[in-house]
């Protein structure tokens, strides 16, 4: 019974591994993978609670003028992310972040529509660059219709 999948423990039947299939450990390569990336609270790249004070009171002003939830959730969302890479205080810092970011064209305006409603609600004097994208052609191939 000592080589059999299955052995009798009470009443019912429960499977066991065999021992002469399984030699060693089943995944030796375990700890590689255990090991956990930096995190953000790791790394330092969150935002202050004095940034997250100026940006709940800006989202404050935009949500009596009338803005959406999802566009608030949207411009938190872009504000918090600034706020971890860039100085909000500090319009130039924000600008050249958003030009050196590695994104497509739509994701820099959408921080820089995000931080134009900040700097307006907070007194910054900026002006918002001009990001444009290219809408994809489509093939004309695959047309349907």
């Amino acid at each position: 019974m000592s080589n059999s999948i299955f052995a009798r423990r009470g009443e019912g039947r429960f499977w066991r591994a065999r021992r002469d299939l399984n030699p060693g450990s089943p995944a030796p390569q375990a700890s590689v993978l255990i090991q956990s990336r930096p995190r953000a609270h790791m790394t330092g790249l969150r935002c202050s609670d004095y940034c997250k004070g100026k940006i709940l009171t800006t989202l404050i002003k935009l949500e009596n003028r009338g803005l959406a939830e999802g566009t608030l959730r949207n411009l938190s969302f872009n504000l918090k992310h600034l706020a971890a890479y860039a100085n909000l205080d500090d319009a130039e810092s924000v600008g050249a972040f958003i030009a050196k970011k590695a994104c497509a064209n739509s994701q820099k305006m959408n921080l820089a529509k995000a931080y134009n409603y900040y700097a307006l609600a907070n007194g910054i004097e900026w002006i918002k660059p001009n990001h444009r994208y290219e809408r994809k052609l489509q093939d004309s191939n695959n047309r349907t219709g």
